[in-house]
This record gives structure tokens, C-alpha cells and sequence, in this order.
């Protein structure tokens, strides 16, 4: 556990998120991160790595359209 370090971290983070979408990246972190909270818990790592690491921006928005039943429809 002491070979990861915060550099070792970001590089990480670059390679996955050129791979797949940033929400998947940061789940990839919050997993990360709670296994150094616990390996220090455990006594078994003395700092964690990933503690610095903002998660990344994400664009969650969906366009949706509405079909003719919902467009005659009053809203509620």
C-alpha cells in the first residue's frame, strides 16, 4: 500500500477517464478512498492517497421528449 501515491493516483484517474465517463471514475475514487480510510482503521496504511482528489465535473442532464399523450395532457 505505501507503493500508491497521490501522483500515482491522479495518473490513474487520467487513464480511466479516458475510457469511460467521469461518473464511473468517481465511483472508481469513493471505492478508492474508503479502502485507505479502512487500511488506516486496520492500522494497515498510514495516510491516504486518494484523500485529495476532487471528483470529476459530471453531465448527468437527459433530453427527453414527450410523446402526444403527455403533450394534450393537463400537468398536474
Amino acid at each position: 500500500m505505501s507503493d500508491i501515491t497521490p501522483l500515482s493516483v491522479d495518473a490513474y484517474i487520467s487513464q480511466r477517464a479516458a475510457v469511460v465517463k467521469p461518473t464511473t471514475v468517481n465511483r472508481d475514487v469513493v471505492v478508492l478512498r474508503h479502502m485507505f480510510v479502512k487500511g488506516m482503521a486496520w492500522g494497515k496504511a498510514l495516510s491516504n492517497p486518494a484523500a485529495h482528489i476532487k471528483p470529476l465535473q459530471t453531465h448527468n442532464r437527459r433530453l427527453r421528449n414527450l410523446s402526444n399523450e403527455e403533450i394534450v395532457r393537463p400537468p398536474p
